[in-house]
């Protein structure tokens, strides 16, 4: 976890197989020294970005060069974007990416950008900026879409078990890891059934700090 505004973090994540000790690397960024602490003695296998904004990825060349690894990102990302980065490999909808004897699926849901993607592995989904403990990503930058936001959290709604433990890229006051039920009950993000009143809502003009979400 990287401190980088006052009361904003980026979390950064490692997963990793306890049997073999291989692991991804999730969204770098910031502080290359305490992310290669954090990464002695793991056998490295990628770094998956989860999408391609510069706080969640600024590191992720510096980081495959050193290791030789590749990086991972959705392929509507690179297109939509021109997104290049070292060892870069391009991930589909449903992808599976094998870590020890499990799998790491790629779940893409567009958003807050056009090919934003969260990554589930053995009951965790990491969600970058698509979905927050407290809410969910701005929509309003280049290729941010609420309609689509509306449809990737109903998505995550219908195929992620309650008891999953989601990881964020950033935290607004709550702490990560805290099970799907949670946001289901308490993210207001997560009420809404009516995809137009969902858009009113994360669109409105009178929201003064866009990081308190209600």
């Amino acid at each position: 976890m990287v401190k980088f505004i006052k009361n904003l973090y980026n979390y950064i994540y490692i997963i990793i197989d306890d049997k073999t000790n291989e692991g991804y690397l999730i969204d770098p960024a910031w502080n290359l020294n305490n992310i290669n602490a954090a990464l002695s003695g793991i056998k490295l296998k990628g770094i998956l970005l989860t999408h391609h904004h510069f706080d969640h990825m600024n590191l992720a060349g510096k980081i495959a060069l050193q290791h030789a690894i590749p990086v991972y990102i959705s392929k509507i990302e690179i297109d939509f974007y021109r997104f290049t980065c070292t060892n870069l490999m391009p991930l589909e909808n449903d992808t599976l990416l094998p870590l020890g004897s499990s799998v790491v699926k790629t779940i893409l849901t567009p958003g807050h950008t056009k090919g934003s993607a969260c990554y589930y592995f053995n009951g965790n989904l990491f969600t970058g900026d698509t979905l927050f403990i407290e809410g969910c990503g701005l929509c309003s930058a280049e290729g941010g879409d609420p309609y689509q936001m509306y449809e990737s959290i109903q998505k995550l709604k219908e195929i992620i078990h309650p008891y999953t433990s989601i990881y964020p890229g950033h935290s607004y006051g709550l702490d990560v890891g805290v099970k799907m039920s949670f946001l289901i009950d308490q993210n207001i993000y997560c009420h809404f059934d009516d995809v137009t009143k969902f858009v009113n809502f994360r669109m409105r003009n009178t929201q003064t700090n866009l990081f308190n979400f209600k």
